[in-house]
């Protein structure tokens, strides 16, 4: 497969009608045989009737993993409209929907996704592993945290039936994995790759993944029903590996295995989330490319654009333009009204304070808030998936060297993972093969 790895400028967002009015256009000027689809990752929405401002959720918040989840409506709200506006065939989303599985972040969300069915776009779920049988689905009320209820296999069927379930032309009976098609021209392979069935026995969520044997061979079979119609593949956990670092619960157990099935049929793209980090990698052995959206819930708030023609796959980036959304509907908030500073500054935070639990005591203030600075542009620079374009600027803060000499095997090993990647991990442009 030849491909072409091009540096592309993400679409500049304007406010109002212009952008409706763009948005429209874009549809409307497609090649024939063209398909458009928005993917979403990692969304993580906790329902609005199970949070609020007391102790227990903003201390949730302040030990997470950088996800905004007092923010999750109004992210929805901002990216339904975003939707909207891009106009794309088909809305794909990668697992993870919800913070822990709870019912009422399930019910909620699908409240949203109704909303970009009424206006004509189709959306595709599949479950991430916090969705199904979590033992950690929770609420808040004040200062106590409450136990609520999470969902089975077909709860989640049930709540996403117009999302997918019903438009299947085969579903597989031992996951919640489906084929669709909705085009002549694509089918689109949902897959389950996540392990729940012990979750509520052993008490703690699962967090690896694999494609069942059953599944495998569901799969195997379904596909031959599309001969002929271009197929990408969607599921949660990675499907190859991303990071040296994150193998072991990020990447399907039986990668090989799965790939292999999956190039036997004629797929090259494969869209997948979990790691929370945006990045673009192609498999050694098979030549799929793996197309990893970052968590929608986390810095810097970023959907992907794939866009299929008869010669190439395009896939993009873009911000959801929350500030925008939040001066044109009147909202208060100052973090909303400020959100790409409130959302960078807030994850900076998290990856000095990450930092600090390792430095010796006796490290100088000096030192410390250096390598404090230099920390956190590594991160923001991964999770962005711009390590590439920002490598030689983190290599010369001042703070960089001595972030070298810890005496941290993680963190140094965590250091290489990032700072090897050449590539661009925000667009790419695959000449498809001949078939």
């Amino acid at each position: 497969m030849k491909i072409i790895l091009a540096v592309m400028m993400m679409a500049v967002l304007v406010a109002g009608c212009q952008v409706e009015a763009q948005g429209v256009q874009q549809t409307a000027s497609r090649q024939p045989g063209e398909n458009k689809v928005m993917v979403a990752s990692d969304i993580h929405h906790l329902a609005t009737s199970l949070k609020d401002d007391g102790k227990a959720f903003t201390s949730f918040v302040a030990g997470g993993d950088g996800k905004l989840l007092q923010y999750t409506d109004e992210l929805m709200e901002v990216f339904v409209s975003e939707v909207k506006v891009e106009r794309p065939d088909f809305v794909v989303l990668s697992g993870d929907l919800t913070n822990n599985g709870e019912m009422e972040s399930h019910k909620e969300l699908a409240g949203y996704l109704a909303e970009i069915e009424a206006a004509g776009i189709q959306v595709y779920v599949i479950p991430g592993n916090h969705d199904v049988r979590n033992p950690f689905a929770l609420g808040f009320e004040g200062d106590q945290r409450k136990r609520v209820e999470s969902v089975e296999p077909s709860d989640f069927e049930t709540i996403y039936r117009d999302f997918g379930y019903m438009e299947a032309i085969s579903k597989d009976p031992n996951s919640l994995s489906y084929l669709a098609q909705p085009t002549k021209e694509l089918a689109i392979l949902m897959l389950d790759t996540n392990r729940y069935e012990r979750n509520l026995e052993i008490g703690v969520p699962n967090a690896s993944g694999q494609v069942r044997e059953e599944t495998l061979a569901w799969m195997k079979d379904a596909l031959k029903m599309t001969e002929g119609t271009e197929v990408i593949a969607v599921m949660h956990h990675n499907a190859t590996i991303h990071s040296e670092m994150f193998v072991d619960n990020y990447v399907i157990d039986n990668t090989d295995v799965v790939m292999q099935a999956l190039k036997d049929q004629g797929v090259e793209v494969v869209l997948t989330g979990h790691i929370h980090i945006q990045d673009l990698v192609q498999d050694e052995a098979t030549g799929i490319h793996d197309l990893t959206t970052t968590s929608m819930s986390v810095y810097p708030q970023r959907v992907g654009i794939l866009t299929i023609t008869e010669e190439v796959y395009r896939y993009e980036t873009e911000d959801l333009p929350v500030e925008i959304y939040a001066k044109e509907h009147g909202w208060k908030d100052p973090s909303l009204l400020n959100f790409a500073d409130f959302s960078k500054s807030d994850f900076a935070g998290r990856a000095k304070e990450m930092l600090f639990s390792q430095l010796p005591t006796n490290t100088s203030a000096e030192e410390r808030e250096a390598m404090g600075e230099a920390m956190a542009a590594l991160n923001l620079a991964y999770f962005a998936g711009e390590e590439a374009d920002q490598k030689s600027a983190i290599k010369e803060m001042k703070g960089y060297a001595a972030l070298r000499e810890i005496k941290s095997p993680f963190l140094q090993h965590y250091f290489e993972s990032i700072l090897q990647d050449e590539t661009n991990d925000n667009a790419i442009l695959i000449e498809r093969e001949e078939s």
